[in-house]
């Protein structure tokens, strides 16, 4: 997949400088007044936040390096309070790409952190293109378990003392509106031997490229609420 940074026209626009680590650990407000920081390698000005940045505040342990794994972790130990983002989560990456958006429009970019991110001539290294590359893929994983949400709804679900569990179908179950109503399934994906209980409609294909559908034991395949056995939970 070839590298797309969302940022990389205004960077060009706006001019840029390169830093090294030893360069940007200067603007930390004690060797140099001004307060700068990088988040996935790029350089923001943070110094009209002294408030909040300045030495002593709550968040200087960001300024004069790249922390970008404590944006999400809120780590700020020492160990904590590193670059190496490559045992995060893809949700939590999405995270640090809400940071990035949070310093582009609050405050002036200087340029790049040479190093993890970003080479001395300003391109991105591998390190950086597989971070995308895990975004990307982490988007299209989220694009698809809505479209499976809507395609086979999530079932209602009752539990009672008298009854036990219950699942069944509605035109609106799993909060998805529609003109049918369904029969519950379980769903299994093909990742796993988890399942979810899931409303198809009758005469759908038992197969499904994400995984496969089962009837509940001792419900009827046509009917749109079934009882649930204790060892189906």
């Amino acid at each position: 997949m070839k590298f797309a940074d969302p940022f990389w026209l205004m960077d060009l626009l706006k001019g840029e400088e390169y830093f090294t680590k030893e360069e940007l650990a200067m603007y930390d407000g004690t060797r140099k007044k001004e307060l700068y920081l990088s988040v996935l390698g790029k350089v923001y000005d943070v110094s009209k936040g002294r408030q909040y940045y300045g030495p002593g505040e709550s968040y200087h342990g960001f300024v004069g390096k790249d922390a970008s794994k404590a944006f999400v972790t809120g780590d700020f130990s020492t160990g904590g309070l590193s670059d190496d983002v490559n045992t995060l989560h893809s949700s939590e990456l999405e995270g640090l790409l809400h940071w990035v958006e949070l310093y582009e429009k609050n405050y002036p970019y200087r340029g790049k952190l040479i190093g993890r991110f970003y080479k001395s001539n300003g391109s991105p290294t591998k390190y950086l293109e597989k971070i995308h590359e895990r975004l990307a893929e982490g988007k299209q994983s989220e694009e698809i378990q809505k479209d499976l949400e809507r395609r086979f709804p999530p079932c209602n679900l009752e539990w009672s003392a008298e009854k036990g569990k219950i699942v069944w179908c509605s035109n609106k179950s799993g909060g998805i509106t529609r003109d049918w109503v369904g029969v519950p399934r379980k769903f299994f994906l093909n990742s796993g031997r988890e399942f979810r209980c899931a409303c198809i409609q009758p005469g759908s294909d038992v197969k499904h490229e994400y995984g496969y559908f089962v009837e509940y034991m001792d419900c009827p395949p046509d009917s749109d609420k079934c009882y649930l056995r204790y060892d189906e939970d």
